[in-house]
C-alpha cells in the first residue's frame, strides 16, 4: 500500500512537473508580451527621449571647451541632432535659441529676437502672399490647363506641356499645390491615352511589339467620366490650414494612416491620401486588361516624376521660390554687414543666375525622361485617335473653368506689377525705380508688400454698388469682397517657415559673435590646396545628398556661416560657396520623402522606390553639373564669384600677419 501511494505521489510529481514543462512555452511568450509592450511604451515616448539625448550627449561639448564658443557648438550641434530626427518640429526647434542663447551667455535676449523677423521675413512673406492670391482666384489652374491644351498629343509633348506648367508656377506658389493641381491632370491624360489607344480602329504597336486594338473609340460620357474622376482626386489630395509654402519645404515624412492611406506632413505641411482613392484611377484605366502593357506603365511613371522634377527644379529661378534661396540671401547680407559691405544679392541679379541654371536643368530632366521612360516610341507618330482624345480632356477641363474671372484679371494684374517691381529696382543698366527714394531705403520686400496689401483692397468681383448694383434690372444688396480675407491669408501662411528662417539668421548671429564659424573655417582651410571649382563641385555633391534624408532648409540654415568663413579663409567671394550650397539642398530626386512633390506622385502608385531613384540618381548628377557650370561661367559674371572682396582682403592680410608673427 506504501509502496502504491509512492507510485502514485511520483506519478503526480511527474504530471506536475510535466505540466510545469507545458506551461513553460506560454511563460515565455508571457514574458516576451511584456517586454514588447515595454518597448511599445517607452518608443511612444521617442520625441522626448531624443531631446533628452540630444541635449545630455552633447554636454561634454561646453565642458570641453569652456568658452562662448563651446557653449554655441552646444546648442548647435543639438539642434542638428533634433532637425536630423525631427524629434520635435522643425520650426519649434529653430525656436531653441530664444531659450539657449541668452541662458547660456552667447547673445543677449533682444539680439536673438531681433533676428527672428528681418527684411527677408518680409520679402517671403510677401512672395506668400501673392502665391495665396494666385490659388484662390484659380488664375494657376487656367495657366496650367492653357498651356497643355496647345501642346498637341504626343507623349513627349504632353510630358512637355505638363512641365512647363508646372516648372513656371513653382517660381511663384508653393510646388507643394502646384504639385497637387498638376497631378489629377495627369491622372486624367493618362486614362485617356490608355482608352483611345485600346479602342483604337488602327492596330496600335507598344514597345514591346504587341498588337492591341479595339472596335471602338471613347465617348463623351467616358470623357466626362474621366474629368469627374480627375476632379475627385483633385479634392481628396488637400492641403492643411497653413498649407502654402514658398517650395521649400521641401523635405517631408511619409508615414501609413489607419486607413491604409499616406499621410505626407513637411513642417509646415499635412497631406492625406486615401489608398483607395488613389486606386480609383488605375482601376478606371483598367477597364480593359493591359496584358504587358509596358509602354503605358513606363508612360504613366514618366508623366508622373515629371510633375515631381518640375516643381522641385522651378523654385531655383527666383529667391522667393523655394526658402533655402532666401536663408542664403539674408545670412549672405547679413555676413557681408558685419564688415562694412553689401553683397547685392537683388531679385533681378538672383534670377539672371538661376533662371537660366532652372531652365536648363528642366530640360536635360524632359530629355533623361523621354529617353528613360519613352524609350524608341517617342520617335513614332500619335494616332488621331489618341490625339482627339487627349485634346477633348484638355478642352472640357478648360470649359469647366468658363471665361476668365473678375478675380483672375485682378490678380493677373497684381502679379505682373509685383514681378515688374522686383525685376526694375535695380536693373544695373539704368536707374530702377530705387532711385527715386533715399539709397538704402527701399528693398524687394517693400514692392512685395505694396502688392500684398492691394490682395486686401482690390475686390474679388465687381461690388454691388452704384451702377453695378442692378444686374438684369434686379437691385442687388450692397457687397464688397476683397481678393484676400485676413482669415484665408493666416489659414495658408507657412508661419512654421517664417519661424525657420528666423532662427536660421539668430543661429548664425550666435555663430559668428561666438567665433565658432570661424574656427569651422579653420578647419575646413585644409582643403586650400584644391582648387576652388573643385572643392565647389565636392560640396554641392555632399549637399545634394544629405537633403534627400533632410530638411533643405534647415541644412542651408546650418551650411551658410561655414561657407561664408570657408571662403573668406580660401580667398574666395563668400558668395560662391554659399550660393552653391543653397542651389544643391534642392537637388532632391531620388526618394520618395526628400520632398513633397516627389511624395505626393508617389502616392499616387504608379512608381516604386527603385523607379525614383534610377531616375533620380542621374537627375542629381545632370543637377550638380549644370550648377557647377553656372556658378563658374556666367555666375561669375554677374556675382564675380572669382574675385574677393576687398572688404575681406583686409581680414585675410591680417591673418597672414598675425599666423607669421
Amino acid at each position: 500500500m506504501t509502496l502504491k501511494k509512492y507510485a502514485m505521489n511520483g506519478n503526480a510529481e511527474q504530471i506536475q512537473t510535466g505540466s510545469r514543462r507545458r506551461k513553460s512555452p506560454a511563460s515565455k511568450r508571457s514574458r516576451c508580451s511584456r517586454c514588447l509592450d515595454v518597448t511599445n511604451q517607452v518608443w511612444t515616448m521617442k520625441s522626448l527621449i531624443m531631446v533628452v539625448v540630444a541635449f545630455v550627449c552633447t554636454l561634454p561639448i561646453p565642458i570641453l571647451i569652456p568658452s562662448k564658443l563651446g557653449r554655441c557648438a552646444y546648442v548647435l550641434v543639438s539642434m542638428a541632432l533634433l532637425w536630423a530626427t525631427e524629434a520635435l518640429p522643425i520650426p519649434v526647434t529653430a525656436l531653441v535659441p530664444v531659450v539657449m542663447f541668452p541662458a547660456l551667455g552667447v547673445l543677449e535676449a533682444p539680439q536673438v529676437a531681433n533676428s527672428y523677423f528681418g527684411n527677408t521675413s518680409f520679402l517671403f512673406i510677401g512672395g506668400l502672399m501673392v502665391a495665396i492670391a494666385v490659388e484662390e482666384s484659380g488664375l494657376h489652374r487656367r495657366v496650367a490647363l492653357k498651356v497643355m491644351s496647345l501642346v498637341g498629343s504626343d507623349p513627349k509633348w504632353i510630358m512637355m506641356g505638363l512641365m512647363a506648367p508646372t516648372w513656371f508656377l513653382s517660381m511663384w506658389i508653393s510646388n507643394t499645390a502646384t504639385a497637387s493641381m498638376m497631378i489629377p491632370i495627369v491622372e486624367a491624360v493618362l486614362v485617356q491615352l490608355k482608352l483611345a489607344t485600346k479602342s483604337a480602329g488602327d492596330s496600335v504597336l507598344s514597345n514591346d511589339g504587341t498588337n492591341m486594338s479595339m472596335p471602338s473609340s471613347p465617348s463623351d460620357e467616358e470623357l466626362n467620366d474621366v474629368t469627374q474622376q480627375g476632379d475627385e482626386i483633385r479634392n481628396s489630395t488637400q492641403l492643411d490650414d497653413g498649407g502654402v509654402s514658398a517650395r521649400d519645404a521641401t523635405d517631408d515624412d511619409v508615414t501609413q494612416d489607419r486607413n491604409g492611406g499616406i499621410a505626407i506632413s513637411n513642417k509646415h505641411v499635412t497631406i492625406s491620401v486615401d489608398r483607395d482613392e488613389a486606386d480609383d484611377l488605375d482601376d478606371a484605366s483598367s477597364d480593359i486588361p493591359d496584358d504587358g502593357d509596358q509602354y503605358h506603365k513606363r508612360l504613366c511613371k514618366g508623366l508622373s516624376l515629371s510633375i515631381a522634377y518640375a516643381a522641385n527644379t522651378g523654385g531655383i529661378a527666383t529667391l522667393t521660390g523655394t526658402p533655402p534661396n532666401l536663408v542664403f540671401a539674408g545670412q549672405a547680407k547679413l555676413f557681408f554687414n558685419n564688415y562694412g559691405g553689401d553683397p547685392d544679392v537683388s531679385y533681378l541679379r538672383w534670377m539672371l543666375f538661376a533662371f537660366p541654371l532652372s531652365l536648363i536643368m528642366v530640360i536635360l530632366c524632359w530629355v533623361w525622361l523621354v529617353i528613360l521612360f519613352l524609350r524608341g516610341s517617342c520617335l513614332k507618330k500619335q494616332s488621331k485617335e489618341v490625339s482627339e482624345a487627349v485634346k477633348r480632356v484638355m478642352q472640357n477641363e478648360y470649359k469647366r473653368l468658363g471665361e476668365i474671372s473678375f478675380a483672375e484679371a485682378e490678380t493677373l494684374m497684381c502679379f505682373i506689377i509685383v514681378a515688374l517691381l522686383w525685376l526694375t529696382r535695380e536693373p544695373q543698366f539704368v536707374p530702377g525705380w530705387g532711385s527715386l527714394f533715399t539709397e538704402g531705403f527701399m528693398s524687394d520686400s517693400q514692392a512685395a508688400i505694396f502688392v500684398s496689401i492691394l490682395f486686401f483692397l482690390l475686390p474679388a468681383k465687381k461690388p454691388t454698388i452704384f451702377c453695378w448694383r442692378y444686374r438684369d434690372g434686379i437691385r442687388q444688396k450692397a457687397n464688397y469682397t476683397p481678393l484676400l480675407t485676413w482669415q484665408v491669408a493666416q489659414a495658408k501662411m507657412p508661419w512654421g517657415i517664417i519661424i525657420l528662417l528666423g532662427g536660421g539668421f539668430a543661429l548664425a548671429k550666435g555663430c559668428r559673435e561666438s567665433g565658432l564659424s570661424t574656427w569651422f573655417g579653420e578647419q575646413l582651410a585644409t582643403f586650400e590646396d584644391l582648387d576652388p571649382w573643385i572643392l565647389n563641385l565636392v560640396i554641392c555633391v555632399a549637399v545634394a545628398m544629405v537633403t534627400e534624408i533632410t530638411s533643405n532648409t534647415a541644412t542651408a540654415t546650418l551650411l551658410m556661416p561655414i561657407m561664408a568663413e570657408l571662403s573668406v579663409k580660401l580667398k574666395v567671394n563668400p558668395l560662391y560657396f554659399m550660393s552653391s550650397a543653397a542651389v544643391a539642398t534642392s537637388f532632391a530626386f531620388m526618394m520618395p520623402v526628400a520632398t513633397p512633390p516627389n511624395a505626393i506622385v508617389f502616392s499616387h502608385g504608379h512608381l516604386s522606390i527603385p523607379d525614383m531613384v534610377l531616375a533620380g540618381f542621374m537627375m542629381n548628377i545632370i543637377a550638380v553639373l549644370c550648377l557647377s557650370l553656372a556658378v563658374n561661367t556666367w555666375g561669375d559674371a554677374i556675382f564675380h564669384f572669382q574675385t574677393m572682396p576687398d572688404i575681406f582682403l583686409n581680414i585675410t592680410e591680417s591673418a597672414a600677419v598675425a599666423t607669421r608673427s
